[in-house]
């Protein structure tokens, strides 16, 4: 079965790049992950950075224009991609 991991953010890069290195180095499943990121409008264009600085995590995103975090999820569950089986945390998780 496929999981799609899904990370909500807002203008906290540090902490996402925290959040995807701790689910990278623990996160075991067998099956298919997919990544989905879904930003609430983040000022600047670090999505397309953040892609290359994880070239072997191949993940999707959705952006809402700050419009909250119902909205910003919302439009992320309905990505095209989105599998049956979802991990959702936000990006401030990490111990």
């Amino acid at each position: 079965m496929e999981l799609t991991i899904l990370i909500v953010t807002y203008d906290r890069p540090r902490e996402l790049r925290a959040t995807l290195d701790a689910l990278i180095g623990h996160v075991r499943y067998s099956g298919l992950l997919h990544w989905h990121i879904a930003d609430d409008g983040t000022p600047g264009n670090y999505l397309p950075e953040l892609q290359r600085d994880y070239p072997g995590l191949p993940f999707t995103y959705t952006v809402t224009q700050r419009q909250g975090w119902g909205a910003n999820v919302n439009k992320a569950l309905q990505y095209p991609r989105m599998t049956d089986l979802i991990f959702l945390c936000e990006d401030d998780y990490v111990s």
